[in-house]
């Protein structure tokens, strides 16, 4: 019997022996602020600003990688700690770093005006301070074939925090970026649209411009329940280059820049190698701020630009105040082209129907019969749309169904009407130079024009087939 029992003694020490040493691979171990090179193998940098190879956390052990599973540069620790003595004698280094990477984007792209370099420039910061922000504004670079839109996002992923330019769009590597290596993940994909439906992850790539979007999936359904799932996290930086418009909830998630044909000639192609020496500069600028918290900032703009640029507004803010009228600059662009998408869509030609039939109105009610008439007028009898279809748009706009005498319409609600006005950049009555931003731009002149030339204020991204797209997705809805 004792022999027994030793056996069973030794067996329980051999696992608890084996428990300790199982070591959990983590790019982001508690107490640590990142990863380095130190003789071509990964360490973790401390908060105590010490090199080590392993974290305990209670009887969890935490080690990096293998540097050969990592698709991305990562700096070496001597650069890095050399920049870091630098930036503290010197109180322009922000400023200074920033100069340096509108002159990076400048030798790669040319971009349609110069404010757009301004806004590469906070993205590329914004991917070194994400443990800082909620919000992560997602590029969309769109134009057709031979613009640039290749160059410009692999020069941002290049020089961001574990950058990877890809034109994998599958749901399980999206996903295994996004959680194991809070990975700031560029898309270069013909027809993006039609490619995120088709691989499932048009919804994952969505919810990446907000902190705390998750995706849970049930890996051990042999485990019962609590014990099955895992729960991933999505949040991240991410640009999507592309020849095909992106549908409107992407779009109101991201900045667009429309590439315009350029006279330049870039002779020398885009590697990660360019950005060696500023993605060390930038991981030296986030140690050395790591403990920084960001100004508190009211939002720039209303709605959703607001909170995608409020993001880079704080940086701004805390960073580089020299810079705040360049930023007003570029969020008025913004601002405008926004205004101009929301005016072409379907949803801003119903709501301008609604508005022409104030006529027809009757003790608050609006049928949608008469909606639908009116929006129908001239078109071929393929191409009009049904009250059905009419009557989901109404509702999504946030209009409340109303039955009069048998018929179908709406509440004409006088304050929502307003409201849709503004947002939908159908208020023409007052300038909205001051309403579309809170900004102050300190060093323009009152003549000064947005940024915009006429004939690109015109000229909508939209491709022609986009009404149509979505007039199709709004019958889908109905026949579903």
């Amino acid at each position: 019997m004792d022999n027994f029992e030793g056996i069973d003694e030794k067996l329980k020490a051999k696992k608890d022996s084996n428990k300790e040493d199982r070591v959990t691979y983590s790019l982001d171990a508690p107490g640590t602020i990142d990863v380095l090179v130190v003789e071509e193998k990964l360490v973790y940098l401390t908060e105590g600003l010490n090199l080590v190879d392993t974290i305990r956390v209670e009887d969890k052990v935490f080690a990096p990688p293998p540097k050969s599973s990592i698709p991305y540069f990562i700096a070496d620790a001597d650069k890095v700690f050399h920049y870091l003595a630098e930036y503290k004698a010197n109180l322009r280094h922000s400023l200074d770093l920033y100069e340096e990477l509108l002159t990076y984007h400048k030798n790669i792209s040319d971009l349609p005006h110069e404010a757009y370099y301004d806004l590469l420039a906070l993205w590329d910061f914004h991917t070194y301070l994400l443990d800082k922000l909620h919000f992560s504004p997602i590029i969309y670079l769109y134009a057709v074939k031979e613009r640039g839109k290749s160059r410009t996002g692999k020069g941002c992923i290049y020089v961001s925090r574990r950058g990877v330019w890809t034109e994998t769009v599958r749901e399980a590597d999206i996903i295994r970026w996004g959680n194991d290596h809070k990975a700031a993940l560029g898309f270069d994909v013909k027809d993006a649209p039609k490619k995120f439906q088709r691989a499932n992850c048009d919804d994952l790539i969505l919810a990446r411009f907000e902190e705390g979007s998750s995706s849970s999936r049930t890996l051990w359904p042999e485990k019962g329940a609590f014990r099955d799932t895992k729960t991933f996290n999505l949040f991240g930086p991410t640009i999507i280059a592309t020849n095909r418009p992106v549908d409107d909830i992407l779009e109101s998630r991201a900045i667009s820049v429309d590439m315009k044909p350029t006279g330049k000639v870039f002779n020398n192609p885009v590697t990660p190698k360019d950005a060696w020496e500023l993605k060390a500069r930038l991981t030296a600028f986030r140690i050395l701020h790591y403990q920084d918290e960001l100004k508190e900032v009211d939002k720039p703009a209303s709605g959703r630009l607001g909170d995608i640029a409020g993001s880079l507004y704080k940086i701004v803010t805390t960073y580089f105040p020299e810079k705040e009228a360049s930023f007003a600059r570029l969020l008025n662009i913004i601002s405008e082209r926004k205004k101009e998408d929301a005016t072409d869509s379907l949803e801003a030609k119903v709501l301008e129907m609604v508005i022409d039939l104030n006529y027809e109105v009757e003790k608050g009610f609006l049928s949608i019969e008469a909606v639908t008439k009116k929006i129908n007028t001239g078109k071929e009898e393929r191409f009009t749309l049904a009250e059905d279809v009419i009557g989901r748009i109404l509702r999504g706009l946030g209009f409340v169904k109303k039955r009069t005498a048998g018929k179908r319409g709406i509440f004409y609600d006088l304050d929502l009407i307003e409201k849709l006005k503004l947002n939908y950049g159908l208020d023409t009555s007052n300038d909205t130079s001051d309403t579309e931003t809170d900004i102050p731009n300190k060093d323009s002149d009152p003549s000064e024009d947005s940024g915009i030339s006429e004939a690109e204020s015109h000229e909508s991204q939209v491709s022609p087939s986009k009404l149509t797209q979505t007039e199709l997705s709004y019958t889908e809805e109905v026949e579903a």
